[in-house]
């Protein structure tokens, strides 16, 4: 079968070349097959484009297209547009792939059981910094971020919500659509909450481990936890329904926590009871979680700064989420605003 990779990137000088490697090296034949990898760069400036061109002129089947507008999800349809594959495959520029990731997705779509396969994640630090292992730790931890296949173990195949970045049969693409391009994130859950609204199913390989780099610093990681829980409200708006019930935990907590903050001073000091055992109920688990992924590190991240930090990588990644969960709730469902906010629409990732 014909293969089509598509790969979305903007300023991804540092990755590009370990994902193109990693996918060149995989176990099936691109050239023979008439199979391709279509990367659609955002004219970005950080050498990323001079790095795939070196790619290109080595290999006949990767191809550069532009993206004008930058932003992912325009990149994602300018890819199918120009694909040509019977499997349309689409991968992120931030990770690096199994040796038979292609073979294998191949091999499944052969079978018909699903409309979407994909792996799973092996989320690595963005480098070698403590802060950065930390923030990978939790990204691994279902207290982190739930049962997803950012956690999932290893074993059988199985029916789920949503994988990461995904694969389609071209009669799949061409039924669905492209991607909604108002969706600037979380077009891959809205493109799957649509599969799954037609009764298609989505499958997921457990042991297909995408080494996925996450972002390295505290900044850069509440800013992408921000950005998933203010779009997911934009999908559950499109569908009337919630994509999962597990969203909703950070910012339930979050409403609780502020709402406790504000009765404090009227109902003083039951109120603030109230607080502390609300707190210490989020905290215990969290000191608990950070002590044994502190336990399992090798000596030299086994020290009480990596314990804090990991504390703050979970903090982070839950108030982010549930912030970003909030502002979007009440931009998107109770002042109903069109134009999302800017910042939100500038970079692909």
């Amino acid at each position: 079968m014909k293969v089509s990779v598509l790969i979305p990137t903007y300023q991804e000088a540092k990755y590009i070349g370990r994902c193109l490697e990693s996918l060149i090296a995989n176990d099936f034949d691109f050239a023979t097959s008439g199979s391709e990898i279509l990367v659609i760069d955002g004219y970005s400036t950080d050498g990323t484009r001079e790095i795939i061109a070196q790619y290109v002129a080595k290999y006949s089947f990767i191809r550069l297209l532009d993206n004008p507008k930058t932003v992912q999800v325009v990149a994602l349809n300018i890819g199918l547009a120009a694909a040509t594959g019977d499997i349309i495959i689409r991968c992120d520029a931030h990770s690096e792939y199994p040796s038979n990731y292609i073979s294998e997705l191949v091999k499944w779509h052969k079978k018909g059981i699903a409309a979407n396969i994909g792996g799973c994640w092996l989320t690595l630090p963005g480098d070698d910094s403590i802060r950065a292992h930390a923030i990978a730790s939790v990204m691994r931890h279902p207290l982190g971020v739930g049962f997803t296949y950012r956690t999932a173990p290893r074993g059988r195949e199985r029916f789920v919500d949503t994988v990461p970045f995904g694969s389609w049969r071209r009669e799949t693409i061409e039924a669905l659509g492209p991607f909604d391009e108002e969706f600037i994130r979380a077009q891959d859950l809205e493109y799957n909450m649509r599969l799954r609204a037609w009764g298609l199913r989505i499958l997921m390989l457990p042991w297909l481990r995408i080494r996925y780099y996450a972002r390295e610093t505290f900044e850069k990681a509440a800013q992408m936890f921000y950005q998933y829980g203010y779009w997911k409200n934009k999908v559950n708006k499109k569908y009337g329904m919630l994509s999962s019930t597990r969203q909703l935990l950070p910012p339930l907590f979050l409403f609780g926590l502020v709402a406790l903050l504000i009765v404090v001073p009227f109902k003083w000091p039951t109120a603030l009871y109230a607080l502390g055992t609300y707190l210490l109920m989020y905290l215990i688990p969290i000191f608990i979680a950070s002590f044994f992924i502190t336990k399992h590190q090798p000596p030299e991240r086994r020290i009480f700064s990596f314990f804090l930090l990991v504390i703050v990588a979970f903090m982070m990644a839950h108030f982010s989420y549930g912030g970003g969960y909030l502002k979007g709730f009440f931009d998107i469902f109770i002042f109903r605003k069109n134009n999302l906010p800017g910042h939100l629409n500038s970079t692909t990732r």
